[in-house]
């Protein structure tokens, strides 16, 4: 950056240092570079957070459809649900179709679950959808 200054003083010794002006540039130009990193973290834990809500929604929606799939009975109905984890409340909402577009034989359905929830005032879903051939 800037070589040291090498000046005589009234007693006729050499003093050897930095100037003030290169010290406080200096200073400058750290407290950006840290601000600037800073604001990287916070958006990191930011994004962990989001990242973390995304995987509670995909897990309540995968533990519906293991039901579903494990206690069929070809009449069930479910209602919309709240579930409460770690201090956020997650919206379930379950969906059956009977997919004849699909299977001529009437027996395919399409089982898909919706989880909403706010996050930081934005509203936020993930649906699993899934299908079930009974035997």
């Amino acid at each position: 950056m800037f070589k040291p200054v090498h000046r005589s003083n009234k007693d006729g010794y050499w003093q050897y240092g930095y100037l003030l002006m290169d010290t406080l540039l200096a200073t400058i130009i750290l407290s950006i570079a840290l601000t600037a990193i800073a604001g990287m973290f916070i958006q990191s834990i930011d994004l962990n957070v989001s990242a973390s809500d995304y995987t509670v929604a995909a897990n309540i929606a995968r533990e519906r459809i293991e039901d579903l799939k494990a206690n069929w009975d070809g009449s069930a109905s479910f209602p919309s649900e709240s579930v409460n984890l770690n201090g956020k409340a997650y919206q379930r909402n379950t969906r059956i179709n009977l997919r004849s577009d699909l299977d001529s034989s009437n027996r395919l359905y399409e089982l898909a679950v919706t989880v909403d929830w706010n996050n930081h005032g934005q509203h936020q879903e993930i649906t699993l959808t899934t299908y079930l051939l009974p035997l």
